[in-house]
């Protein structure tokens, strides 16, 4: 609420929360609208939020991320310039549980290519959109669980350019409850792959030559999944659906990134 941009409607959802969240929100329901439910989980309640809105532009902030006061005037601001513009973030530090400062602008700009191939996304708190660009595309999808917003942001960058601010006004917290660090199970990784199947049906020959570089990764992330959760043989065979695809540079990086991540379980569970 200390945001230098003033017209702001700040909506807060209590999304079933069993702690003392309600008491706190109360001591500001002259500032803000509060609002309760039983638990439906975040996508449901941004895409509820959303679409009975009638602000121009959209954005949101989980309860441990945070901005610096100017964010949203910095992005607003932008969008307002450049009509063409459906989405502008800032840069982000991202902090640890205590909000001490892990490491330092860990944002970057969205490149679509780079973001169906290599299933990352450095979009982070503060992303500011257009409402008519959010309802030509679609809300986010709810049967997603890893990374729903970065396949919204795929779909979005089809309405607009996707732009960066490289300097920083947010802070983006990371601690181990984060489903993407808690949740290793294959099931839950084979989202890369369905995510593919959606996004390569419903665009055409526009980015099919992306086609076999993005599942040759998506594999990977499987099988790094499944070696992480014990399904060792089911890991190997993901490996080997990777390299039917072809045996370049890209499967060699993504290999050698497969091996840091089990190397480094390997040597935290002996040393425990």
């Amino acid at each position: 609420m200390a945001q230098t941009y003033r017209n702001i409607d700040y909506v807060v959802v209590d999304d079933g929360s069993i702690d003392d969240t309600s008491k706190v929100l109360s001591e500001y329901q002259d500032a803000l609208t509060v609002k309760s439910q039983e638990n439906i989980g975040q996508v449901r309640t941004l895409n509820n939020e959303w679409l009975n809105s009638d602000a121009e532009f959209f954005a949101y902030l989980s309860s441990d991320d945070l901005l610096d006061p100017r964010a949203v005037e910095v992005c607003v601001t932008y969008l307002q310039s450049h009509p063409t513009c459906v989405c502008v973030f800032p840069n982000a530090d991202l902090i640890n549980s205590h909000g001490k400062v892990i490491k330092k602008g860990v944002c970057r700009e969205f490149v679509l290519e780079k973001t169906i191939v290599e299933q990352e996304c450095y979009i982070g708190p503060g992303a500011v959109f257009r409402r008519d660009a959010f309802l030509r595309v679609g809300p986010w999808n709810p049967l997603l669980k890893l990374a729903p917003d970065r396949e919204f942001w795929i779909r979005l960058s089809q309405a607009g350019s996707v732009d960066f601010i490289k300097e920083t006004f947010a802070q983006y917290r990371m601690h181990s409850g984060s489903l993407s660090f808690a949740d290793k199970s294959a099931e839950t990784a084979m989202e890369y792959i369905s995510v593919l199947d959606d996004l390569f049906l419903s665009s055409g020959h526009s980015i099919s030559h992306l086609k076999q570089p993005s599942y040759q990764a998506a594999y990977l992330l499987v099988a790094r999944n499944c070696f992480l959760g014990g399904e060792t043989r089911r890991g190997f065979n993901y490996i080997l659906k990777s390299m039917k695809l072809g045996i370049g540079f890209l499967f060699f990086k993504k290999i050698l990134s497969l091996l840091r991540v089990l190397t480094a379980r390997l040597y935290w569970k002996l040393k425990a």
